[in-house]
């Protein structure tokens, strides 16, 4: 069996369109609706779950994890990069009912001769649609370019053909680059933000 990937990078799901948890609004819903906390080891069930998901794989380069083992790896490897760093990835659930939505936040990564911060979200396909990747980013993004020790630029990685998740990093205010995907082969597009912009 090929040697998967560790999953890194925006995720090219069609995006139709102790803990301190911090509140999130729907875009244009005008209420609080979910939360963000950084992912500990009981959101391994609904992580395992989502990732091993087709259909939030569907405009993906990659397949879903096949095994709980991978994805209990990966979320090892996600937890130990938060503690590293101070930043990371967050579990996204309603406010109201703690349903889990999803996963978003960002990682340390190098981008050509320095240190980015690469953004990630996949979402369940009940979350689609609902301005919750917007906001979710949107607040991943201000809180680590809050940091003393945040890198200058987030970067945002997807697919060519994924236009959903092209328009969500317009929408987050990252600009199309030249610069090449350092964690996949394909065609994908590599976008830009300068954190310092929204500090």
């Amino acid at each position: 069996m090929a040697r998967r990937k560790t999953p890194t990078r925006v995720s090219d799901t069609s995006l139709h369109s102790s803990k301190s948890p911090v509140s999130h609004a729907h875009s244009g819903s005008g209420a609080l609706s979910h939360t963000l906390a950084p992912l500990c080891a009981t959101d391994l069930p609904e992580l395992w779950l989502l990732h091993s998901d087709p259909r939030v794989f569907e405009l993906d380069t990659i397949g879903p994890l096949e095994t709980v083992d991978q994805m209990q790896r990966v979320l090892g490897i996600w937890m130990r990069s938060h503690e590293r760093d101070g930043y990371g990835y967050s579990a996204i659930r309603e406010k109201a009912t703690g349903a889990f939505l999803g996963v978003a936040g960002l990682s340390a990564m190098p981008l050509g001769d320095r240190w980015v911060a690469n953004t990630y979200i996949r979402l369940t396909p009940e979350a689609w649609g609902t301005g919750t990747a917007t906001s979710a980013l949107d607040q991943s993004l201000r809180a680590v370019a809050s940091l003393d020790n945040a890198p200058r630029e987030a970067a945002f990685i997807t697919a060519d053909q994924n236009l959903p998740a092209r328009r969500l990093a317009e929408r987050l205010g990252f600009t199309l680059s030249t610069e090449s995907d350092p964690t996949e082969s394909g065609a994908h597009v590599v976008y830009l933000l300068d954190l310092h912009d929204l500090s």
